[in-house]
C-alpha cells in the first residue's frame, strides 16, 4: 500500500472520530440533582437514682428488703421508640464484682405494675417522653452480706418494638 493511501485512510478515520466525539454548543452533557434531608431529633435517655431505704430490724424475716427509685428521662421521636429495657446488676462490697443471683432477689415496678422480665432484662412496653419512674425492691437473701455495701446498677436501653398484629 502506498504512503498516500495509508495517509488518506488515517486522515479519514481521524475526521470521523473527531466528528463523533464532539458536541454542539446546545448539547447538555452534564446534570445534577440536589435533595434536602431533614435530620430528625436525637433520641436520648438519662438516668438518675435516689438512695435506697429499708432494711428493717425485724429478725424474724429470712430476707431484708430495700427500696430505691430510678428515673429514666426519655426523649423519643413521636413515640417510635416505645420500649425501655432495664438490666439490673447487683455488685458486692468492691463495687465491681456481680453478686450471685441466689444472694438476692430484685423486682422492678412502674407505678403499681411489676415489669415483665426475660431472665435479667425487665421490659417497660409503655415508655413515655419525659420521666419514667421505677421502684426497685432489692431483697437480700444471704445473711453473710450483713454489714457490707452493695451497689445496684440499672442499665436502660430504648428499643423500638413492633406491636403484634
Amino acid at each position: 500500500m502506498k504512503k498516500s493511501t495509508i495517509l488518506g485512510v488515517l486522515t479519514a478515520a481521524a475526521l470521523i472520530t473527531t466528528s463523533a466525539a464532539t458536541y454542539a454548543a446546545w448539547d447538555q452533557t452534564t446534570a445534577n440533582a440536589d435533595q434536602t434531608i431533614a435530620i430528625r431529633e436525637r433520641i436520648t435517655l438519662e438516668a438518675s437514682a435516689t438512695k435506697f431505704i429499708g432494711g428493717d430490724l425485724e429478725t424474724t424475716k429470712d430476707e431484708i428488703t430495700y427500696t430505691g427509685t430510678y428515673t429514666f428521662k426519655a426523649a423519643t421521636v413521636d413515640g417510635t421508640v416505645n420500649t425501655l429495657q432495664l438490666t439490673p446488676t447487683v455488685k458486692g462490697n468492691d463495687g465491681t464484682t456481680a453478686l450471685e443471683a441466689s444472694k438476692y432477689a430484685i423486682e422492678i415496678k412502674k407505678g403499681d405494675t411489676v415489669l415483665t422480665t426475660d431472665g435479667n432484662v425487665y421490659t417497660d412496653s409503655a415508655v413515655e417522653n419525659g420521666n419514667n419512674v421505677y421502684t426497685v425492691n432489692l431483697k437480700i437473701k444471704d445473711p453473710n452480706l450483713a454489714n457490707t455495701n452493695v451497689t445496684v446498677s440499672i442499665n436502660g436501653e430504648l428499643v423500638k418494638t413492633t406491636p403484634a398484629s
